[in-house]
């Protein structure tokens, strides 16, 4: 302390030496040189093929981020088990990624894809959605949303399918009921009640997976005909 009880240069670069990159409560700074450092790395071996190699450097680097992690760090992991087919994992890694940073444009962006390719097309619509309102200007979201007019048509031919069997085994029951009504024999009966509850079962499986069908293909539909334009 100097004479006039004011700190000395000597004092403060002392105190500032022993911060050691420790906040308030204690809790790591991390070391930001490193993340990026391990980053730039594991993104090189993405670019080159390198799936598990690059996850393992993302990975490393979480351990230099600071205590609650890093935005970043989980969306590069994200890509990394995107790269490796693993869906539910790099979806898992994008929630992480956006509970630390909620507008992040392109976390919201490829968990879109995600659930796309997971058929969940009414949450990919809301991810692509939230996205292109934090970042409008990005045309990779709005054609991301775009191809979505596929699930469409694959939407729409499904539930034409469930509706062809539909009419088909309601054609197998009515058959079926004839027969029964017309069996003379024990052994001709139980075939008919056969035929029957087989008819029956089909039907109402197929019955099922229209009701599904229509409820998916109405959300998208909705969701597409009311989304602002690029």
């Amino acid at each position: 302390m100097g004479v006039d009880g004011e700190e000395s240069v000597d004092d403060i670069l002392a105190e500032l030496n022993a911060i050691n990159l420790e906040g308030e409560d204690d809790t790591s700074l991390g070391d930001p040189d490193k993340v990026v450092e391990l980053m730039h790395g594991g993104n090189a071996l993405i670019s080159a093929g390198q799936p598990d190699a690059a996850l393992a450097k993302y990975n490393e680097s979480s351990k230099f981020a600071e205590e609650e992690g890093d935005p970043e760090v989980f969306f590069n992991i994200g890509i990394a088990y995107k790269a490796k087919g693993e869906l539910a994992k790099a979806a898992a890694e994008y929630e992480r990624a956006l509970g630390l940073a909620p507008q992040y444009a392109e976390a919201l962006n490829n968990l879109g894809n995600i659930r796309k390719d997971q058929k969940k097309y009414d949450e990919a619509i809301g991810h692509f959605e939230s996205s292109i309102k934090i970042f409008p200007d990005n045309p990779n979201t709005h054609n991301n949303r775009g191809l979505l007019n596929a699930p469409e048509k694959e939407l729409s031919e499904a539930v034409e399918t469930a509706m062809g069997v539909i009419a088909y085994e309601q054609k197998r029951l009515a058959a079926a009921k004839v027969r029964l009504n017309s069996a003379k024999t024990p052994e001709d009966q139980s075939v008919a009640r056969s035929e029957i509850r087989a008819a029956e079962q089909v039907g109402k499986l197929a019955a099922g997976k229209y009701q599904r069908g229509m409820s998916f293909l109405q959300t998208v539909r909705t969701k597409l005909s009311t989304a602002p334009a690029p």
